[in-house]
């Protein structure tokens, strides 16, 4: 949703998604309607500039918007859509000219999620994080059309909009939901910690001989460079929470980003080796990615880890 002091952007952007949905899924009456659900081919998708990556089910459809803001002169909003089960799902974004303040950022988010002037009646919002970024998540009515939508702005620049619609509840169907919003991931330009760029590469130049994984990462060009160790196989006991723990320990880290292996599989779950680096009161604990960036650092629940050796309790 593209959000100017002006809400008609904002109600034009709102009606072309439901709009597109009805025309798209050829509904004739504004009653909910049960069919017969087909599997869902999820695919990877990257975005023009290469800023993001999303699952989407099924080959999806780009297409443009522009608008004339006071604020900010000639917007351009890119979208991208697909429709599987009678169901849409899109992600539309805009750039600023320039930076916004951070007052200006819970301003513009305020405008979004409330949807003035769009006929939609909103049933929740709430808070939640798309991509380790602060967003909201509202769920709303517009004429036949249920959706749920997550905003935010990225980097204070771009603003995101993540919608799925349908004239039945998107919410029941819960995985799809879930896959969709979760498979969201910026793509950083300096290769710092990003579930979107990691790609597990098969090296076969060892001296055994054997397979292995190498960790690569894209440069917003496409290019490939190498990026760090590669993931493992877990081995390790559980770390649990009377386990003692001290700083230097050797720990194997459940990393729950997703990577692309070369076959296109989606690696939802991998282990990497890591070191303790801070131990938290809350029991958490603080620990590096061994051979990666200070970057990548996290504070993490005991049940992502797992001791090199046997831990005591």
């Amino acid at each position: 949703v593209t959000m100017f002091r002006n809400t008609r952007p904002l109600k034009i952007r709102i009606l072309a998604f439901c709009l597109l949905l009805i025309g798209t899924i050829g509904c004739d009456q504004y009653t909910a309607s049960v069919t017969a659900k087909v599997a869902i081919k999820w695919e990877a998708y990257v975005s023009a500039d290469k800023k993001f990556q999303i699952e989407l089910p099924g080959a999806p459809e780009p297409w443009v918007t522009h608008f004339d803001s006071p604020n900010y002169g000639r917007t351009e909003v890119q979208h991208v859509s697909t429709v599987a089960n009678e169901t849409m799902f899109g992600v539309a974004y805009n750039d600023y000219p320039r930076p916004l303040s951070d007052e200006e950022v819970e301003s513009e988010l305020k405008l979004t999620y409330t949807l003035p002037g769009t006929g939609a009646e909103i049933l929740e919002t709430s808070k939640v994080k798309v991509a380790n970024q602060p967003a909201i998540e509202v769920v709303a009515k517009t004429g036949p059309i249920i959706s749920v939508a997550r905003y935010f702005i990225a980097d204070s620049q771009r603003l995101y909009s993540l919608q799925i619609g349908g004239q039945n509840d998107p919410r029941q169907d819960p995985e799809s939901v879930e896959r969709f919003f979760g498979s969201f991931q910026l793509v950083n330009d300096d290769l710092q910690k990003s579930s979107t760029n990691i790609i597990a590469a098969v090296d076969r130049r060892g001296r055994t001989g054997k397979a292995t994984l190498q960790a690569y990462a894209t440069t917003p060009a496409g290019d490939l460079v190498d990026a760090g160790p590669a993931p493992i196989e877990p081995s390790g006991s559980q770390v649990k929470l009377r386990t003692s723990l001290k700083l230097g320990d050797r720990v194997q880290v459940r990393w729950d980003g997703r990577f692309t292996l070369p076959d296109g599989r989606i690696v939802q779950e991998s282990w990497w080796l890591g070191t303790i680096i801070g131990l938290e009161k809350d029991g958490r604990v603080k620990i590096h990615y061994t051979g990666w960036d200070s970057a990548w650092d996290e504070v993490l629940t005991r049940e992502r880890l797992r001791l090199e050796g046997k831990g005591t309790e």
